[in-house]
């Protein structure tokens, strides 16, 4: 039944502390650009960009000379900006006369100073905003210690580049539904864990061989005895194909099944052909699929692949991570029972000393049903060895729902059917599934522990009394730290009591009825809105508790710790060496991550690493996991730079990486092994250190199986050279004059930028991307290249990555172009300084921010680009100060 909000919790929410307000402002005064200027746009502009061009989809015919809103100053400002770069007009277009374009810059520029002054904080107003998914998640962890599955909200987002501004947080009424239900999931669960601290540590411990040895041996049995009655049945079917009468049938289809593989066992599957086969039931089986898959597959799949695993050494001591119906994973559930709580997994395993590298990892996750449904939760190389075998252990969070059976695997693809596709290919080639490497002794669970995170205590939910007057001691105490310093108002708190009792009198027991009213603290404004009230024209200091919150979200994307609280209820986190201190403390935390996640996943637009599924011939190794550790290395190379007191450049030139053991085999540096990311020092002449030097950067700009010089670029320029090029125009031609063609890639893009419509902007991106074609779609290098067109034959050729800027230097080598970009720093800092800055405000950054920006590129610049600096200088300023 669904739920709606009564009149009653509605009222709450108006009573709620913090309920939403509206400011009001005067009108600002006007800024015009002069009419004199209008025919230079008429001579020079608006034959492309008209209402019915629109080149790049910028329309310039309904620019308004008169600059009121921030709107209007911004599409000026773009004006201003693509003339004084030159790149409009475009080369092969009509000129204006040096003095007329003197004079139109001059003006426009003097213009838009004014406009600055003049228009002022209109477009900076950092409207009221919810929590978002991520931070409302995180919230409700501190708050409650509970890691809720918030899955059934909506997506966030849609006004600006991130999920922080408050525009594009909108609410509706299936929304605050929303709210409530899982508020009152996630105090079921916490009630449930805060029950569960006082619980004996217990351990379970299976010697794997007892658990897996037996069944396997009937396995061996039961298909031993299959393919004794298949040969049985194939020899009276031989014998019957042999007759005369036969001999026809049987030629025939041998004919038609020539060139298909072995095609002997494809023969007996027609064996309903031949006059007189006998019957099948005498052999033991039902019907021809039971012949097929009981017959066929035991005598010449499973029961090889089954011998060869028991030929492996130790199997009378644990047991191997196969594949497919052949062991393919460790299971060990949760038992009945248990609490929930933190619990660790352990594992004693060793790798094969034949094993290729790629093939000494494990994937620990939730087992579901099915033969190879597998929810990743970690990767893990496995160093140990046969003699000197390692001990594995890895960190749950159980809960009280159905997903507590865990298990470890052989790492491989997600994807579903690649269990079959591994043994296929191992068939193919030997003649049965592939020999197993990883050897696991025993494995144990041991539980619950205490929270060792670090993080926050979550509030108690446990009541002296089992009363009203229990309640709302309860309530209070919950709703006071979820409102994350907002006042708590006594009518309010009433009304929940209120609610409480109405639960009780309708038949509820205590707790059930306790999560009504605590569901409400856990849908109102306070908790779910990051409130800074200012009903004022004019902006405000924040207080203390309003700048630990901003600086809390902005970090860690979830509320202050008890530190922080304490120095802002001191005021002393107002003092800027405080606040530097804190930013420090909270970037040197692991909690750092949900910045490093929030913010770098959107900036970069690292979306793109989950388009696609690698191919699997082309790429082997570019797996689930390894996305997943490509993806880490951005995020922890920025992590190293930012709290290492590094500069910027090194976000774009490096003389090392930040690696782990998986990446670093991926990568082919020696020395490195183990899970965890460090700086690893790289041998002259590494293409790695930098984003463009690494495999997520490469793997977003490609298609999963071939590189895209295209996409490349433009993720280069907009992202590393902060000069985001239009979208691309509607009904791109298709090049159908190179159909039946075998071109390299270069020729075919420049072919494509034949075409005027794509030629402008093609020739800006196309080059950068051409040099960055030494990396194929995995991120590993290459020399050469090849392209295949089915039916029409394969081209192989040396790889050229040497271009020129457009209108700028030119380079020989992808060397040459990563020192080029590097080169660039100033760029690549202003870039990231608008998207701290949107992330951090909450709003678009626009063209009343140029000061703003400017003064922060240039304090960034006086300090060699110091990257916690620039986190200290956005903190310190009066936009992240003020409301």
């Amino acid at each position: 039944m669904r739920f709606s909000p009564t009149p009653f919790v509605l009222a709450l929410w108006v009573l709620a502390p913090g309920s939403l307000g509206a400011a009001v402002s005067a009108p600002p005064p006007q800024v015009r650009i002069g009419e004199q200027h209008r025919a230079f746009l008429k001579s020079y502009c608006l034959e492309c960009h008209n209402e019915q061009k629109q080149k790049g989809q910028v329309r310039l015919d309904d620019l308004s000379f008169q600059i009121d809103t921030t709107q209007s100053a911004d599409r000026w400002q773009k004006v201003l900006n693509q003339i004084n770069s030159g790149e409009m007009p475009p080369e092969d277009a009509k000129q204006p006369g040096r003095g007329a374009k003197t004079e139109f810059l001059a003006e426009l520029s003097e213009t838009m100073m004014l406009a600055r002054k003049v228009i002022g904080d209109q477009g900076r107003k950092q409207i009221v905003r919810r929590l978002n998914k991520r931070e409302y998640q995180n919230t409700i962890r501190d708050l409650l210690g509970v890691e809720l599955d918030v899955s059934e909200l909506p997506v966030d987002g849609g006004a600006g580049s991130f999920d922080t501004v408050g525009s594009g947080l909108s609410m509706s009424s299936d929304q605050f539904e929303s709210y409530l239900a899982l508020g009152r999931r996630a105090l079921g669960e916490a009630m449930a864990l805060q029950k569960a601290l006082s619980a004996k540590r217990v351990k379970d411990h299976r010697e794997l061989e007892t658990h897996v040895n037996a069944q396997q041996q009937k396995q061996v049995q039961a298909h031993s005895d299959n393919a004794k009655k298949y040969a049985d049945w194939t020899r009276a079917v031989d014998a019957l194909a042999a007759l005369p009468e036969h001999a026809a049938a049987a030629a025939e289809i041998r004919k038609r099944l020539s060139g298909r593989g072995d095609a002997t066992p494809m023969f007996y599957k027609e064996w309903d052909r031949l006059q007189g086969t006998p019957g099948v039931k005498s052999f033991g089986f039902n019907d021809a699929n039971s012949i097929d898959f009981f017959g066929r597959s035991s005598a010449g799949r499973y029961l090889p692949t089954l011998r060869n695993y028991y030929e492996q050494p130790h199997t009378d001591t644990g047991v191997y991570l196969g594949c497919h119906f052949v062991h393919n994973h460790v299971a060990h559930p949760i038992p009945n029972g248990w609490p929930p709580g933190e619990y660790v997994y352990r594992y004693r395993i060793a790798a094969a000393p034949d094993a290729p590298w790629h093939r000494r990892f494990v994937q620990f996750g939730i087992k579901g049903g099915g033969l190879d449904n597998f929810d990743l939760i970690s990767t893990h190389e496995v160093t140990g060895t046969f003699e000197q075998p390692q001990i594995l252990e890895v960190k749950v969070r159980v809960g009280t729902g159905i997903n507590r059976v865990f298990s470890i695997r052989e790492k491989r693809r997600i994807k579903r059917g690649t269990d079959n596709d591994l043994f296929e290919a191992s068939f193919r080639e030997v003649g049965r599934g592939p020999t197993p490497v990883l050897w696991v002794d025993w494995s144990e669970i041991e539980g619950p522990f205490p929270d060792a995170s670090g993080g926050p205590q979550p509030v108690a939910l446990a009541s002296k009394t089992q009363d009203a007057e229990g309640a709302r001691e309860v309530i209070q105490r919950v709703a006071t730290r979820a409102f994350r310093g907002a006042a708590l108002e006594a009518e309010f708190v009433e009304r929940l009591v209120r609610l409480f009792e109405a639960r009780m009198a309708a038949g509820d027991g205590f707790e059930e009825a306790l999560k009504r009213p605590l569901s409400v603290v856990l849908a109102s404004p306070a908790f779910l809105y990051v409130l800074e009230p200012n009903p004022g024209p004019q902006p405000r200091p924040l207080d203390g508790m309003e700048l630990a919150n901003r600086l809390s979200y902005f970090l860690w994307s979830a509320p202050p710790d008890a530190e922080l609280f304490a120095l802002a209820k001191s005021g002393d986190i107002l003092k800027p060496e405080v606040a530097h201190a804190q930013v420090d403390r909270l970037i040197a935390s692991e909690r750092f991550n949900a910045f490093l996640g929030g913010f770098l996943h959107q900036w970069l637009g690292m979306e793109r690493l989950d388009f696609f599924d690698f191919d699997r011939l082309r790429h082997r190794d570019f797996d689930d996991s390894m996305k997943v550790a490509a993806r880490q290395e951005v995020y922890q190379t920025f992590a190293h730079v930012v709290r290492s007191g590094g500069s910027l450049r090194e976000l774009l030139q490096s003389d090392y990486a930040v690696v782990n053991g998986l990446l670093a085999k991926h990568y082919g540096l020696a020395g490195v092994a183990g899970d965890a990311f460090r700086k690893v020092a790289l041998p002259p002449g590494s293409p790695r250190g930098g984003l463009l030097g690494m495999a997520a950067i490469h793997a977003m700009g490609s298609n999963g199986a071939e590189s895209s010089p295209v996409h490349r670029g433009v993720w280069v320029v907009k992202h590393l050279l902060h000069d985001p090029p239009p979208p691309a125009p509607p009904n791109v031609p298709q090049l159908t004059r190179l159909e039946g063609q075998l071109l390299t890639t270069r020729e075919r893009l420049m072919a494509h930028q034949q075409e005027p419509q794509c030629a402008n902007c093609h020739r800006r991106f196309d080059p950068i991307g051409f040099g960055l074609e030494n990396f194929d779609a995995a991120g590993l290098w290459r020399t050469m290249d090849r392209y295949e067109k089915k039916g029409i034959g394969t081209k192989e050729w040396a790889i050229d990555p040497a271009g020129r800027f457009h209108r700028g230097p030119a380079f020989q080598n992808f060397f040459e172009l990563r020192s080029l970009v590097a080169a660039k720093t100033e760029t690549f800092t202003r870039g990231l300084t608008e998207a701290l800055l949107e992330y951090a405000l909450g709003r678009p950054v626009g063209f009343a921010d140029e000061a703003l920006v400017t003064g922060l590129v240039r304090e960034a610049q006086q300090k060699n680009f110091g990257a916690r600096q620039l986190f200290h200088a956005v903190t310190d300023r009066a936009e992240f100060r003020s409301k």
